[in-house]
């Protein structure tokens, strides 16, 4: 049995373990949450096809881990520069909302 680490922890497949992906090869929860065990029915199953399967697999998640990375990045610069326009916003316009603010409308 192989065991695979994973960063961000749960699990891969969230509850719908055990998952079988193909013929000869499937995942079974345990214990800690940022683990997955792959059994590989020997009768069943090419080693080398499997291990070429789970590093695309593995590939393609770094992939979107990189791209949400990405996008979590974007969002929290663009939270951070509206925070920023906040605080220049006199307090007696904050609390009278976006239709209201002195002489302007926003909306």
């Amino acid at each position: 049995m192989g065991t695979s680490s994973r960063a961000g922890g749960g699990s891969l497949y969230g509850s719908s373990a055990p998952y079988r992906s193909r013929e000869g090869l499937s995942t079974r929860p345990v214990a800690s949450s940022d683990e997955i065990q792959l059994r590989i029915d020997p009768m069943h199953a090419d080693f080398d096809d499997e291990i070429t399967g789970l590093r695309s697999q593995v590939k393609q998640l770094r992939n979107v881990a990189q791209e949400i990375s990405t996008e979590a990045k974007f969002q929290r610069d663009f939270l951070d520069q509206l925070a920023s326009i906040y605080r220049w916003i006199p307090e007696e316009d904050r609390v009278r909302g976006p239709r209201e603010c002195g002489n302007h409308s926003l909306l």
